[in-house]
């Protein structure tokens, strides 16, 4: 899932592959802590949205590094040395 679309030909197909990625985390954990006017600094939301805003960011930078390698012709790591963790 993290290089789900490394194709740095089809880039408008990769950012619709990874921004229905992001929307399902929005949709999935955001708006399920709106209630009303209440503060979202100090119900929880932040310790929660800290880790998957650090997974979010960790796959950008690896989607980004898949790319430029396959834009600079550089091999891809075998699979066992992708040891790659979903939240």
């Amino acid at each position: 899932m993290w290089i789900a679309c490394s194709d740095p030909s089809t880039p408008v197909k990769c950012a619709t592959v990874w921004a229905t990625e992001s929307n399902k985390w929005t949709c999935e954990y955001v708006y399920r802590r709106l209630h009303g006017d209440e503060d979202l600094g100090y119900n929880g939301y932040a310790d929660g949205a800290v880790p998957i805003a650090e997974l979010q960011i960790s796959k950008a930078a690896y989607r980004l590094a898949t790319w430029l390698n396959k834009l600079v012709g550089a091999e891809e790591p075998a699979a066992e040395e992708q040891d790659i963790l979903e939240l």
